[in-house]
C-alpha cells in the first residue's frame, strides 16, 4: 500500500489476509499477486505506464511489497479543529463535529512510507525479521485523520459499497505461520521473476 491513496486500487482489488492482527499487522495483499494472470490489470496499470522493461508483474511486487507504519496519538487541546479545504486556498473550512461530551482530547493519526532495503540480509519465513529491514522515512510523516473526520481514512483509492452489488466485495483469507511463509516465498518468486517475453 502506498499512502497516496490514489495510487493504490479499490478495495475489491485487495484480499485482506488476516491472522497477523497480534503482530500489529494488517496485510492487504492485491489479488494480481495471488492469481497472477487470471486478474486482469490492463485497466488499471496500462503497459505504456510503466517503466521502461518493467512489466505488470514486476510492478505490482514492488507494490506489494511497500509497508506503511500508521501511528496513533493523542494529545489534549481544549480548541476544536476545523478542517480546511488548500485547493481553496483558505476559503473553505468545515469544522468537525464534536460530540456534546468532547473533552478536549484529541485522535491524530500519522502515517510513513517505510524505506525498503535494497539489499535483502537475510532470508526470512515469517514477517517480523522481514518488516525489521524497512527503514522510517524521517521526511515523509503525513497527519492522515484527526478526530475520526476522515473515518480511519481507508488505504483504497475509492470505496465501493457492497450493497451496489456492481463487483465482488472484498473477501478475507486467515492463514496459519506456515501458508504465510509460502506467502513470502511468493513474493520472493515475483520479486526475482524475469520480464515478459525476454
Amino acid at each position: 500500500m502506498s499512502v497516496i491513496r490514489k495510487e493504490n486500487g479499490y478495495n475489491f482489488d485487495y484480499t485482506l489476509i488476516t491472522g497477523l492482527e497480534d503482530l500489529g499487522l494488517r496485510y492487504y495483499c492485491h489479488k494480481y499477486v495471488l492469481l497472477k494472470k487470471q486478474y486482469d490489470l490492463n485497466f488499471e496499470i496500462p503497459q505504456e505506464s510503466l517503466p521502461k522493461g518493467v512489466t505488470i508483474t514486476e510492478e505490482m511486487a514492488r507494490k506489494n511489497r511497500r509497508l506503511i507504519l500508521r501511528a496513533i496519538v493523542q494529545v489534549k487541546d481544549p480548541n476544536r479543529f476545523s478542517m480546511v479545504d488548500r485547493s481553496s486556498n483558505g476559503s473553505k473550512s468545515q469544522t468537525i463535529p464534536y460530540a456534546s461530551g468532547y473533552n478536549g482530547v484529541h485522535t491524530l493519526v500519522f502515517e510513513n512510507q517505510l524505506l525498503e532495503p535494497k539489499v535483502r540480509t537475510v532470508l526470512v519465513d515469517d514477517y517480523v525479521p522481514w518488516i525489521k529491514e524497512y527503514g522510517i522515512d524521517r521526511d515523509s510523516w503525513l497527519l492522515t485523520d484527526v478526530d475520526n473526520y476522515m473515518r480511519g481514512n481507508p488505504y483504497f483509492k475509492k470505496l465501493v459499497p457492497e450493497e451496489t452489488k456492481k463487483v465482488e466485495p472484498p473477501k478475507e483469507v486467515k492463514i496459519t505461520e506456515k501458508e504465510a511463509g509460502r506467502l513470502v516465498d511468493r513474493l520472493r518468486e515475483l520479486k526475482n521473476s524475469k520480464p515478459e517475453g525476454k
